[in-house]
């Protein structure tokens, strides 16, 4: 049944935080031994592991985490543990079962936490585990280069922020740029010459906010200035 499936792909991101929750903790301590430095750097390659498993149920829109959930900082697992558990999740994510791509967000986007800028018109959302924010931002091809440039959203009124927020149906899947997007209407009428796209920042200790690109094959978006 639907809801007993997503049921099991929460369970599964659950996991996954916690996992992540558990390594963070686990590099607090500092290292005493060369044996404790290769430790480190297991951690290292379970972490890149466990961020792929994320980019992936995010890709495919089975990425979701009950309301209220919080992991557990002081959940005791050594690192055998942490290898077996994900090779376990790395079997439960690939199950040919389960191959599809969601075909709208709804499942995950109506279950985070949307917060609205009134300085930027823009919503977003933190990730947890990574501390990286979810944005919903206007992006507007170049007609001429090609390239797609983030729009400022300052003029954008309330209402229209809102109708973003409850039309979860309407968005599409970018399969090129690894992102989901809302088709939106240019001023002069042609559609498809602008979209707003759910894209991944990450706060720099500068305080500055960097585009994290969801796909290598990633080319021609750009920030305008």
């Amino acid at each position: 049944m639907p809801e007993t499936l997503d049921a099991t792909w929460t369970r599964l991101t659950e996991a996954i935080v916690q996992l992540q929750r558990s390594i963070q903790v686990y590099r607090g301590f500092p290292p005493h031994s060369a044996s404790n430095d290769a430790g480190a750097h297991g951690l290292d390659l379970l972490a890149t592991q466990l961020s792929a498993f994320e980019s992936e149920l995010k890709k495919r829109g089975q990425w979701g985490i009950s309301t209220g959930y919080q992991p557990d900082p002081f959940l005791d697992i050594d690192l055998s543990d942490l290898d077996d558990a994900i090779n376990h999740l790395d079997n439960a994510i690939h199950m040919p079962r389960y191959p599809r791509q969601a075909k709208t967000p709804h499942a995950h986007f109506s279950t985070q936490n949307w917060v609205y800028d009134l300085q930027w018109s823009e919503w977003s959302y933190t990730i947890q585990g990574s501390g990286h924010r979810v944005f919903l931002t206007e992006w507007e091809c170049d007609t001429i280069s090609g390239e797609w440039q983030m729009v400022w959203q300052g003029q954008r009124t309330m209402e229209e922020a809102l109708d973003m927020l409850g039309s979860w149906e309407d968005w599409d899947w970018d399969e090129h740029w690894g992102e989901w997007y809302l088709p939106s209407v240019a001023d002069h009428g042609l559609s498809g010459d602008k979209r707003i796209y759910a894209s991944e920042w990450k706060r720099m200790d500068d305080g500055n906010w960097v585009y994290v690109e969801q796909s290598e094959s990633k080319q021609g978006k750009t920030l305008s200035s």
